[in-house]
C-alpha cells in the first residue's frame, strides 16, 4: 500500500481568524482545489514527508511553521492504481511569506477562511479531513502572543 501525506497550512488573517491555503491542481491532475498532498518517499517518516511536501509545493519551510499530525488518516484507490493511505497534518505559520507553487502540479492558490474552505473542496474524503482539521485546530492552536 502506498503512503501519502496531506498538509493543511494555516495562518491568521488580519482579524486573527484562521485561514487555510488551498492549491488548484493542473487540468491533467483533475483541476480541483486541495491542501498540500504528496507521496512518502522510501525510508522517509511521515512528518519528514509532510515538511518536504509543504516546502516543495508552497516554498514554505517548516522552520517557520508548527507541524502536527492530527491523528486522522484515510485510504483510497489511486487513479494510477493501488490502495493508498493518506495521513493528515496541520502546519501553522504566523507569516507565510511568499507562496511559490510548483507549476507542474498546481495552477493557482488561495487563502480561505478555515470554516469556509469546504465550499472549495471536491472530494468527500478531503471534506472529512477538513472537519477533523477544524476540530483539531480549535483544540490545539492559537495565534495569540504569549
Amino acid at each position: 500500500m502506498g503512503l501519502k501525506v496531506q498538509v493543511w497550512l494555516i495562518r491568521a488573517d488580519a482579524q486573527g481568524s484562521p485561514e487555510a491555503l488551498l492549491l488548484k491542481t493542473t487540468p491533467e491532475r483533475g483541476g480541483f482545489w486541495q491542501p498540500v498532498t504528496g507521496s512518502v518517499e522510501p525510508g522517509e517518516d511521515l512528518a519528514s514527508a509532510a515538511a518536504r511536501e509543504l516546502h516543495e509545493e508552497t516554498g514554505v519551510s517548516i522552520g517557520g511553521a508548527d507541524l502536527r499530525a492530527i491523528g486522522h488518516a484515510f485510504e483510497f484507490e489511486s487513479r494510477w492504481g493501488g490502495r493508498v493511505r493518506e495521513e493528515v497534518f496541520v502546519a501553522t505559520v504566523r507569516d507565510s511569506g511568499r507562496i511559490s507553487i510548483d507549476s507542474s502540479e498546481h495552477v493557482d492558490f488561495k487563502w480561505v477562511n478555515l470554516r469556509q474552505a469546504e465550499t472549495f473542496l471536491e472530494h468527500e474524503s478531503t471534506k472529512i479531513c477538513l472537519k477533523n482539521v477544524v476540530n483539531f485546530f480549535s483544540r490545539t492552536f492559537s495565534f495569540r502572543e504569549n
